[in-house]
């Protein structure tokens, strides 16, 4: 079987010499003539796919939650042969599926006696998120938190602006939804919503907070809790276990969603959907 590794450098725990050490790790393995490449930041489910097309081949990306939710969307479906590391700030992802292991204990493990699991998701647009999705004003916030960690400052001042515009002006609906039809029960307004699943679900289901946000504070409060395990325990949050989900905008705007710490493009409607064998990738 051949082997391909695909490294995100930038991402929190890579580092510019990321692929000399995977390299390296790897030759220490026996696998001296695996190919190690940049991520491609732009392109990266299409360098993937392309990578996929040799038959017998063995995936690996080293990255974070984003990096890893690209991956598992473009071959994670098809695919039995792909294994994520921990490369990330959070990883949330790699520590539910390896436990909390460093990247080389599980590269070493995986490649020795890995076996296949399966990941629940949340369905988007045909796309799929694999911890958690956000609405409302702090995803605006949230991504500022990622260009000030890279250092861009005027995205990260662009969306503080505009996260203080959407915590005075943005209400959203979220309404469950049966298959095939949009019943308008259980109907919730608030500012932000969030869907969980796989490592920040309690239920193994997908989970769905909703709550106001009044002030950029709390908003603040919001976005640097997102990710983590108290983030459904914030005040005036309600937690609903859901197969399928409505969100719209009140006033017809579009909705700032961040999937997995990615910013996506949903306009001012979308749906979530739950799904409970979405995709595949080796484990410990």
């Amino acid at each position: 079987m051949s082997m391909l590794a695909v490294v995100n450098s930038t991402a929190g725990g890579v580092g510019p010499d990321g692929r000399q050490h995977l390299r390296q790790a790897l030759a220490a393995l026996g696998h001296t003539s695996a190919e190690v490449v940049e991520f491609d930041r732009e392109n990266g489910a299409r360098q993937l796919l392309r990578m996929c097309e040799q038959p017998r081949t063995r995936v690996i990306v080293w990255g974070g939650d984003g990096t890893h939710r690209t991956a598992l969307n473009a071959i994670g479906r098809e695919s039995d042969n792909l294994l994520l590391l921990p490369g990330g700030t959070m990883n949330l992802l790699t520590k539910w599926i390896h436990g909390n292991r460093p990247w080389r204990s599980i590269l070493e493990t995986v490649l020795v006696a890995g076996r296949t699991r399966t990941l629940p998701a949340g369905r988007v647009n045909g796309g799929l998120f694999f911890c958690a999705l956000l609405a409302g004003a702090p995803a605006l916030l949230a991504g500022a938190r990622e260009s000030l960690r890279i250092g861009d400052l005027g995205h990260a001042f662009a969306d503080i602006s505009a996260a203080s515009n959407s915590t005075r002006a943005l209400h959203l609906v979220s309404r469950t939804v049966q298959p095939g039809v949009d019943t308008g029960a259980d109907r919730t307004v608030g500012n932000v919503v969030g869907a969980f699943v796989g490592p920040l679900s309690r239920s193994g289901h997908l989970e769905v907070s909703t709550l106001a946000v009044p002030s950029l504070v709390s908003a603040v409060d919001a976005a640097w809790s997102s990710f983590g395990p108290g983030s459904r325990d914030l005040a005036d949050t309600r937690v609903r276990i859901r197969q399928s989900l409505v969100i719209e905008a009140g006033e017809g705007e579009d909705i700032p969603v961040i999937m997995d710490g990615e910013r996506v493009a949903v306009g001012d409607r979308f749906r979530i959907d739950f799904v409970q064998n979405a995709a595949r990738c080796l484990a410990v």
